[in-house]
């Protein structure tokens, strides 16, 4: 996959290594997976846009699960169903339980791995993945301009990402419940 900058190829590396503590954090705090899966999409988006704030002396995923925190708050606060499943306080121990999921150590390896999985997707998942998160396009436009429904297109970006992720520990010669479930 070609990158136009630097920028976005460390960001997508750094996500996907924290993408398995943002879902598994997500996890503990809505139970329907429609609504995870919403929040997720939501929070990637907060994620590159505000990626440039990032200070990388400092360990992504805590700063991603932060970024997380705030998503989940406001989703309770808009929906104001019948009470908070976990309290703000919870939320933030849960957050730092999940940052420790990913070493600075371990990047640049992560990171080589990742760019070479990227150039291995087809161009039209290249295309969906930078479509998505470095363009910010939204699910609906892209489901329109793709000719599939919204439903279709989080399954497939799903699927990417959880390819991506399975290939990366595949080269690192990881095993692990992504790797065993490809």
């Amino acid at each position: 996959m070609q990158f136009h900058s630097h920028r976005e190829a460390d960001f997508v590396s750094l996500f996907v290594k924290s993408e398995a503590a943002i879902r598994g954090y997500l996890a503990t705090a809505l139970p329907l997976p429609s609504d995870r899966e919403d929040v997720f999409q939501e929070i990637c988006l907060v994620l590159w846009s505000k990626f440039s704030t990032y200070d990388p002396s400092r360990p992504f995923t805590p700063w991603a699960l932060g970024i997380a925190t705030l998503k989940l708050k406001e989703t309770w606060r808009k929906q104001r169903c019948g009470g908070t499943p976990v309290t703000p306080e919870m939320l933030d121990s849960l957050a730092g339980k999940f940052s420790h999921l990913a070493t600075p150590a371990q990047v640049s390896a992560q990171e080589r791995a990742l760019r070479k999985c990227l150039e291995e997707l087809p161009p039209s998942s290249q295309s969906i993945i930078k479509q998505r998160y470095f363009e910010s396009q939204a699910v609906h436009a892209m489901a329109n301009q793709l000719g599939i429904n919204e439903m279709a297109l989080y399954q497939t970006l799903s699927r990417l990402r959880r390819k991506l992720a399975a290939c990366i520990h595949r080269k690192l010669g990881i095993t692990s419940p992504v790797t065993n479930a490809m």
